[in-house]
């Protein structure tokens, strides 16, 4: 009977040093769109749009949402330039929307002491944008630059 309980010891023995190496593993990797990642190179970021789904009358025209993507790199360049793509598909059938026109590109980026200092290839405002539009927009890009520490103003410029 000694044996038989000496036998059972080493085996849940084995077992816990199995469980250990396992999960001390940091390295899991994942299949995504035929490339090999891992895991641990993904971050999550906040990017702020619109949504006409959870906007409540009267309309603050400033109301902004956050969506998280999974990204490669997090930054507050990769955090901008993410935002002036826009919605995702799926993003947008769930009522999201950006007041930021189609097609403008981040030109400059840099940090000045605690203000994000944005330089922008075209007007962000829609073509029939008003001051909705223009709060909206600010806000937007306020919202998903302050996720970053440090970040107090902002201040954009627009290439003509």
């Amino acid at each position: 009977m000694n044996k038989f309980l000496v036998g059972f010891l080493i085996i849940i023995a084995i077992l816990i040093v199995l469980w250990a190496v396992y999960t001390a593993s940091d390295t899991k990797e994942e299949f995504v769109e035929g490339e090999q990642t891992r895991r641990e190179d993904i971050e999550t970021l906040a990017l702020y749009f619109g949504n006409s789904r959870k906007m409540d009358l009267p309309i603050d025209c400033g109301w902004v949402y956050p969506v998280e993507r999974e990204v490669k790199e997090k930054s507050e360049r990769s955090s901008l330039e993410e935002l002036l793509g826009g919605p995702s598909g799926e993003e947008e059938k769930n009522g999201y929307f950006s007041a930021i026109k189609k097609g403008v590109q981040l030109e400059e980026f840099l940090i000045d002491g605690k203000t994000a200092k944005i330089r922008l290839s075209s007007d962000p405002m829609p073509d029939l944008g008003g001051l909705c539009s223009k709060a909206m927009i600010k806000s937007q890009i306020e919202q998903t630059l302050k996720q970053f520490p440090g970040i107090e103003d902002i201040e954009i410029t627009v290439i003509n």
